[in-house]
């Protein structure tokens, strides 16, 4: 009797990811420093990362530094707020130089934003009997995220949970919720590609947008100010989203990346670093090759 062929297993097209293009440290809201975050990168086995902490560029030199020392690719990067009438817009910015003036110039009026909303948050935060301005365990103002506020509210028993933080006190609609004034989206484009670097659209989950088309006119306006690419990766998002969002990418010519926006707080850490499938060198040179052409046209 003859002998059945082997039956031969169907290989997973799906390639593990070896580049992240989001992650923060403890120069906005991260829990732990550059060179630390780099670390845990290289421990995982990436190749390429970029440090993509809020409104500053402060830890580039040090998460650059630590990259080089375990012969890692590194991206300068930002993640920068921009204003939108619902939801959250952020705008991811690579390559960036971190010494351009006008990109200095708009990093210190953010501060100034920052720091003139972290004072208010505080002070709604006191009026209801919690009082964290005198508290040794709150970083400065110019740095102080919420993610810090919602951790030390658990710490002092105020909330059980940092979720419970945010909805009860600091989110949209708690007691303390204070909005941050930001500029517009042409304008965060605008400063990133004269910076040199690439503008990517972060977590589109995050804009709520009501239905299909809403978010399809929203990303079509952003195109229409110089966006290159979407974010379709990341933790918050589901296969159909992720679908949803690379089928408007094709369609907008965008290029679509991905990363973990690892801040490694304890109620954060299943975004592990490294998350997401399919995010390879091969984004980073489509992202290279974005900035070149905008580059050869200017």
């Amino acid at each position: 009797m003859p002998r059945r062929k082997a039956r031969q297993t169907r290989t997973n097209p799906i390639q593990p990811a070896t580049v992240d293009l989001h992650l923060h440290s403890t120069a906005s809201d991260g829990s732990y420093s550059p060179a630390k975050v780099i670390e845990l990168a290289a421990a995982r086995g990436l190749t390429t990362v970029a440090l993509t902490d809020h409104d500053t560029v402060d830890g580039l030199a040090e998460a650059g530094a630590a990259a080089d020392a375990h012969g890692m690719n590194f991206i300068n990067g930002i993640e920068c707020d921009a204003a939108s009438t619902k939801g959250t817009l952020h705008i991811l910015g690579y390559f960036v130089d971190p010494h351009c003036e006008r990109l200095t110039s708009f990093l210190a009026d953010a501060r100034t934003r920052r720091r003139e909303r972290n004072r208010a948050m505080l002070e709604q935060l006191k009026v209801h009997g919690i009082d964290l301005a005198s508290d040794g365990h709150v970083i400065s103002l110019d740095s102080l995220g919420r993610r810090h506020v919602a951790q030390r509210l658990v710490d002092l028993g105020v909330v059980s949970h940092p979720t419970a933080a945010f909805r009860d006190y600091i989110g949209e609609g708690g007691e303390a919720y204070v909005p941050m004034p930001s500029p517009g989206a042409r304008e965060v484009i605008d400063v990133l590609h004269h910076a040199g670097g690439v503008a990517v659209l972060a977590h589109p989950v995050t804009l709520q947008a009501m239905n299909a088309l809403e978010l399809e006119t929203t990303i079509a306006r952003f195109v229409h100010y110089g966006l290159d690419g979407i974010e379709v990766v990341h933790p918050a998002q589901s296969q159909g989203q992720r679908q949803q969002f690379l089928q408007l990418a094709q369609r907008f010519d965008l290029v679509t990346t991905g990363g973990s926006d690892f801040h490694a707080l304890a109620w954060k850490q299943p975004r592990g670093i490294g998350f997401g499938e399919s995010v390879t060198e091969e984004v980073v040179s489509r992202l290279e090759a974005r900035r070149r052409n905008r580059d050869k046209r200017q």
